[in-house]
C-alpha cells in the first residue's frame, strides 16, 4: 500500500510539471487566440495548442507505462484518421476515465473534446485551456430551477449548436458521456439503476450531437472502459497502479437509418425510438462490462490455485 501511494504521488507529481511546462508553451496561442477575432487565425491557433494538449497526453501515458505501471488493454477495431470528425460515445465511472481515453485513441483519431460542467473554467490552468481549446461549458440546473424559469431548459441544446459550429470547421472527436454524471454503486443504488455497472443513459446529448452534426461526421464510435478487478474505481487508484487492470474496447458504430432525420426536440416519435435504441445500447454496453470483469476473475483463478498450493 505505501509504495503504491508513492508511485500515485510520483506520478501526480510528474503530471502536474508536465502540465504546467507544456502550458506555458500553450499560452501564446491562446493569448492569440483571445485577442485575434478572425475565424480562420483562431483555428490556426488551435492546432498550435492542440500541439502541446498532444504532449501532455504523451506525458500521462508516459506516466501509466513507467511509474504506475498500469496495465491498460485496448480491443480496436476502428479505422485510423485524424483528419476526421466523429462522435465517440463512452460509459464514465471515474476521472481516470479521461487519460484512458486520451491514451486509447491518441494517433488514431482527432483530438478529443468533451461537454464541461460550467464550474470547471474556474480551474487554474485546466479552465483556461478547456476553453482556449473549444471545450463546451455546460451549465447544470436542478429541477426546482428550471420549473421556476422554464427558459433555461433550452441552454444545452444552445450550447450543443453553437460547439457544432465550431467543430465543423475542424478536426476533432467529440466525446459524449452519455450518463451524463460518474456512475459510481452510490449513485447505481439511489437511482435504482437497471445495470451493474452503468447509470441509465441520457439520449439528448448523442441526439443533439448527430442532429447538428450529422451531415458532417465522418463516423460514430462506440467506446467502452471496464476497471477489472475493482468494484468502485477513482482517479486516484488509477494513479497509484491499484487499478489490476484496464479494459478498452473500441468499434464503430452503425445508427438505424430511421434515427438520423427528423428533430429530437420536435418529433416525439423519434425521440421515444431514440431513446429505445441508447437504452438497448447502454444494456448490452453493461453486459459487455460485466464479461470483462468475468473474463479477467476467470483469468486470474489458474495463479490463486498455484499461489495457494
Amino acid at each position: 500500500m505505501l509504495l503504491s501511494t508513492l508511485r500515485g504521488i510520483i506520478a501526480v507529481s510528474f503530471s502536474s510539471v508536465s502540465l504546467t511546462i507544456l502550458f506555458l508553451g500553450f499560452l501564446p496561442g491562446a493569448f492569440a487566440k483571445l485577442l485575434v477575432p478572425h475565424a480562420g487565425f483562431r483555428r490556426l491557433c488551435t492546432r498550435y495548442m492542440l500541439f502541446f494538449a498532444r504532449g501532455f497526453c504523451i506525458a500521462m501515458n508516459i506516466s501509466a507505462e513507467t511509474i504506475r505501471g498500469q496495465r491498460i488493454v485496448i480491443e480496436d477495431s476502428v479505422p485510423k484518421d485524424l483528419n476526421g470528425r466523429y462522435l465517440l460515445i463512452c460509459n464514465h465511472q471515474c476521472w481516470a476515465d479521461i487519460p484512458v481515453l486520451a491514451r486509447s485513441i491518441m494517433f488514431k483519431l482527432p483530438f478529443p473534446r468533451w461537454f464541461i460542467k460550467q464550474q470547471m473554467i474556474w480551474v487554474p490552468i485546466i479552465g483556461f485551456a478547456t476553453w482556449a481549446m473549444d471545450f463546451p461549458y455546460m451549465k447544470r440546473y436542478t429541477k426546482a430551477q428550471l420549473e421556476k424559469n422554464p427558459q433555461l431548459r433550452g441552454t444545452d441544446m444552445e450550447t450543443t449548436k453553437k460547439a457544432c459550429d465550431i467543430y465543423r470547421k475542424q478536426s476533432v472527436t467529440v466525446v459524449n458521456y452519455a450518463e451524463g454524471t460518474r456512475s459510481t454503486p452510490a449513485k447505481r443504488f439511489n437511482r435504482n439503476s437497471q445495470y451493474e455497472f452503468c447509470l441509465r443513459p441520457k439520449a439528448g446529448g448523442t441526439a443533439f450531437m448527430l442532429e447538428a452534426m450529422g451531415d458532417v461526421l465522418d463516423g460514430v464510435v462506440d467506446m467502452t472502459v471496464a476497471y477489472v478487478g475493482t468494484a468502485d474505481p477513482s482517479a486516484w487508484k488509477y494513479f497509484c497502479g491499484r487499478i489490476p487492470e484496464v479494459r478498452v474496447r473500441l468499434r464503430p458504430l452503425e445508427l438505424p437509418a430511421d434515427l438520423q432525420k427528423g428533430s429530437y426536440e420536435h418529433d416525439p416519435e423519434l425521440k421515444n425510438r431514440f431513446y429505445q435504441w441508447m437504452n438497448e445500447l447502454w444494456a448490452a454496453k453493461d453486459a459487455e462490462i460485466v464479461q470483462m470483469h468475468l473474463q479477467y476473475k476467470n483469468s486470474q483463478k489458474p495463479s490463486q490455485q498455484r499461489n495457494n498450493q
